[in-house]
């Protein structure tokens, strides 16, 4: 009989270093930002609180278009192993990193931007869609027939695990979009 242990696979902490780096880079720039911008007499907290998350996920996000972008044929071929979109319109992983860009400056310049807001939520959830479906049942969700293990968000040489904390970056975009279009309100 094996053991519970001896069935699920093996998880390399050291998988997640690469968004680890980013996320903390992200989050001490979005500080030094708000820090630097922020005027604490007259500003109330909650409004630095917002800048603050809109500044961190602006700077995440640009910092995986970036990874994306150095090598976008390779982003490509792994983003095709799971994306519902991209194995329907190949195209869509050639321009994704540019609109990840487009979307991350988007958070930090432009945060009233109703089309940044509708392209974050279309890509957060066709991402987490795809991931979630690639999940559920992996030998029958992608173009190529095989189950995608790695998630391209790093761009396609990094290997950092498909799962949890893919669906988590697509939930955020999700977040941050809708975020975008409350501007507008």
């Amino acid at each position: 009989m094996k053991s519970p242990s001896s069935s699920s696979p093996n998880i390399n902490l050291n998988s997640y270093l690469p968004l680890v780096w980013v996320l903390m880079c992200a989050v001490a720039l979005a500080c030094l930002r708000v820090l630097y911008l922020s005027d604490s007499s007259s500003e109330p907290l909650n409004e630095s609180l917002k800048e603050l998350i809109m500044s961190a996920m602006g700077y995440f996000v640009c910092n995986l278009a970036f990874l994306k972008l150095l090598d976008v044929g390779a982003f490509k071929k792994s983003f095709l192993r799971y994306d519902l979109v991209a194995s329907r319109l190949p195209y869509y992983g050639t321009v994704y990193p540019w609109l990840e860009l487009s979307v991350g400056i988007s958070f930090l310049a432009f945060p009233e931007q109703l089309a940044s807001g509708i392209l974050a939520t279309f890509m957060g959830v066709s991402g987490a869609i795809s991931i979630t479906i690639n999940k559920l049942k992996p030998e029958q969700n992608t173009a190529s027939g095989h189950a995608a293990n790695h998630c391209a968000c790093t761009g396609g040489h990094l290997k950092v695990p498909l799962g949890l904390l893919s669906i988590a970056e697509n939930i955020a975009m999700i977040v941050m979009g809708i975020m975008l279009l409350g501007y507008l309100g």
